[in-house]
């Protein structure tokens, strides 16, 4: 997912992409987790605050727009969210100096995924199956803090699976349970370890999505009555002149329907009752820092709705529906640098939370 940040606020905000091949830090988002219309309706939102440097980020959760340390409050990154009345749970990274361990918390216990920090190791996404089932998607380094190559990982209460044999780069972005099957989306490099492939896995089993020619990332999963929906990017060349650019996908059961003509990408999902909800954002102009945050319903585009228009582009992150409302999470680039941005998207409310926001959830 990827999550781009224009080039001309990178030096103010420090704020990573998270799904580049060396991003700094990041989320996904996207927390696929269903939610009904019985819940009291709070909303949780998870991402970071930031200090100042390039890895000076603090994890943090807002409930109804009150903010929360997460865990101890050291150094990190939070991703994703589920929440109930009981506990939160977010899936992120936490920093060891300068490198990444992958990791979720419950409430403020701290889970480490993996048995060293890297380069880029993250959990990307996190599904909680009654109340205390966790299933997290992510990825760690090959070897060590120093090996290039990734492995697309998929944990479930802390014990890891590995999706990928690490003969080809690949992470994981997405995780859905459906009728105790697993779903885990992402991509893995093809055999010459140069395009990226987009694909999913069932039970740790593979499913191809991309077309194996140009670059594609599946960035977020969600199944609904046996459906398979998996939003991301694939490349083209609409011109035939050699200029590849990511354009905004959803597959349905392996079939890609384009979302936009204009360069863009598709990073969260939510299905509710066969209305199928994607967000990210598209490029409608040709400066990067035009990046617009974009919802569609059904295929058709809607620009996320916010009190005033950010100078610098915003990226649509996550999204969740609940009693009718659509709620979404995006980050926004103004003149004093990045920040997050949760809005009601049907009550045209506005709030801005932190450095940046990655992950919803609503109960």
């Amino acid at each position: 997912m990827h999550k781009h940040i224009p080039l001309l606020f990178l030096a103010a905000t420090i704020v990573g992409c998270k799904k580049d091949d060396d991003p700094p830090p990041a989320n996904n988002g996207g927390g696929n987790n269903t939610g009904g219309g019985d819940s009291p309706g709070n909303v949780y939102v998870c991402g970071a605050v930031n200090t100042g440097g390039s890895t000076d980020w603090y994890p943090r959760w807002w409930k109804d727009g009150v903010q929360h340390v997460v865990g101890d409050g050291r150094r990190g990154n939070a991703h994703a969210i589920w929440a109930n009345d009981q506990q939160v749970v977010i899936a992120g990274m936490v920093y060891d100096g300068s490198l990444m361990m992958p990791c979720y918390w419950v409430n403020d216990d701290l889970i480490e995924l993996n048995t060293y920090a890297c380069g880029d190791c993250r959990a990307e996404d996190v599904f909680v199956v009654g109340t205390n089932d966790v299933h997290v998607a992510g990825h760690v380094r090959l070897d060590d803090q120093f090996d290039i190559t990734q492995k697309a990982m998929y944990w479930n209460n802390g014990v890891g699976m590995d999706l990928t044999d690490g003969q080809h780069d690949a992470r994981a972005y997405g995780v859905f349970v459906a009728n105790g099957d697993v779903y885990v989306c992402g991509y893995e490099k093809d055999e010459n370890n140069v395009d990226k492939v987009a694909k999913y896995w069932v039970n740790g089993v593979p499913v191809v999505l991309g077309d194996g020619d140009n670059d594609s990332e599946a960035n977020a999963i969600w199944v609904e009555n046996g459906t398979v929906y998996v939003a991301g990017y694939e490349e083209a060349d609409p011109l035939n002149m050699g200029n590849y650019e990511e354009r905004p996908v959803l597959w349905v059961n392996g079939v890609r329907d384009l979302l936009s003509p204009h360069p863009g990408n598709a990073e969260g999902l939510f299905v509710n009752d066969g209305e199928v909800h994607v967000i990210g954002y598209t490029q409608p102009f040709s400066a990067p820092s035009n990046n617009i945050a974009t919802r569609w319903v059904n295929g058709a585009p809607i620009w996320i709705h916010t009190t005033f228009p950010p100078q610098y582009g915003s990226l649509g992150r996550d999204i969740f529906v609940h009693d009718g409302e659509v709620h979404t999470v995006m980050s926004y680039f103004g003149v004093t640098g990045s920040l997050g941005h949760h809005a009601n998207n049907t009550a045209q409310t506005d709030d801005f939370l932190g450095n940046v926001a990655w992950g919803i959830h609503i109960h």
